[in-house]
C-alpha cells in the first residue's frame, strides 16, 4: 500500500512456543509537486535580474531541489522552497526548469520561459533631411526601426514635443507643417 507499512509475520510449535518477526518499510510513487509561480511563462523584461518564485511540496520527505537554465547542461543546487532571487539571466530566451526529488527517489518538474532584452531598439530617420522645407508641405517620414530582443512592438513622433501621434504598425507617414519656423521632430519605438 502507498505510504507506511508495518508487517509482522508471527509462528509458533506444537509446544505452543511463540515468536515474531516485524518489518516496516514506506511505499512512495506519488512525485514531488513543483510549480512555478511567477513569472508569468513568455513574459518580457527590461532587467536581467528577474525572480523565479516557486512552490514545491511532497506527499514524505524532499531529498533536494534544483534548476537549470536553456541548455540543461549546468545545474544550480537550491533549498527547496527558496526562490530564485538574484540571478542575473541571460540576455535573450530563458528556460528554466525547477526539479525536486524525494528520498524515494521521484523526481519532478516544472518548466517556464521568459525573455530578457536590455538593449532598446535602434531608430534611424532617413526622411526627412536636415534642411529648409516649404510649410503646407506633405513630407515624408521614412525611417527604419529594429530590434534584436523581442522586436519592435509600437512606434509614434511627435512635431516640438507635442502630441504623440501613433505609426501603425511602425510604417512610414507623410506629416504636414503649416507655418514657417523651425521643427523637432522625435521618433520613437
Amino acid at each position: 500500500f502507498e505510504g507506511l507499512n508495518n508487517i509482522t509475520i508471527y509462528a509458533n510449535d506444537s509446544n505452543n512456543n511463540i515468536n515474531s518477526s516485524s518489518v516496516s518499510f514506506r511505499v512512495d510513487t506519488i512525485f514531488p509537486l513543483v510549480s512555478i509561480i511567477s513569472p508569468l511563462n513568455n513574459s518580457n523584461f527590461s532587467v536581467s535580474n528577474v525572480n523565479v518564485n516557486y512552490t514545491v511540496s511532497d506527499n514524505v520527505d524532499l531529498r533536494s531541489c534544483w534548476y537549470t537554465n536553456s541548455s540543461g547542461r549546468f545545474n544550480t543546487t537550491i533549498t527547496c522552497g527558496n526562490n530564485l532571487t538574484g540571478v542575473n539571466w541571460f540576455e535573450g530566451l530563458n528556460n528554466i526548469t525547477i526539479y525536486a526529488n524525494d528520498t524515494s527517489g521521484n523526481i519532478n518538474s516544472s518548466l517556464i520561459s521568459f525573455r530578457i532584452d536590455t538593449t532598446g531598439p535602434s531608430l534611424s530617420i532617413e526622411h526627412p533631411i536636415q534642411q529648409t522645407y516649404s510649410f503646407n508641405t506633405s513630407l515624408p517620414l521614412n525611417f527604419s526601426a529594429t530590434d534584436a530582443g523581442v522586436g519592435i512592438n509600437s512606434c509614434w513622433y511627435n512635431l516640438n514635443n507635442g502630441v504623440n501621434k501613433t505609426l501603425n504598425d511602425c510604417q512610414n507617414t507623410t506629416f504636414n507643417v503649416t507655418s514657417d519656423g523651425s521643427y523637432d521632430l522625435n521618433l520613437f519605438a
